[in-house]
């Protein structure tokens, strides 16, 4: 069961799902789930894709941001999310 702090962390970052605006510009992040190599490919790499609207690249990141910690604080989520990494965000 989550604390009343963490409870009201959520409701704030949910909050963000409601606040894009659908004419905004579309985003594509990819949300990282292994330490990347530096030379290697992605083709190994654990990875997924998230689709996010906003009216540039530095709300599109904080709403990703937002997104990867709501994951991380959710019980029911899948342990990968603990060490989720951000790799890019780009415009679609």
């Amino acid at each position: 069961m989550f604390t009343k702090s963490q409870k009201r962390r959520i409701k704030l970052m949910l909050e963000s799902d409601d606040t894009q605006n659908k004419t905004d510009p579309q985003w594509i992040a990819t949300i990282g789930f292994e330490e990347p190599e530096i030379y290697g490919c992605m083709d190994n790499e654990q990875y997924e894709k998230r689709a996010v609207f906003a009216p540039e690249c530095d709300t599109a990141v904080k709403y990703v941001e937002q997104y990867v910690r709501k994951m991380q604080l959710d019980e029911t989520a899948d342990s990968k999310w603990k060490d989720a990494t951000i790799l890019s965000v780009q415009l679609r």
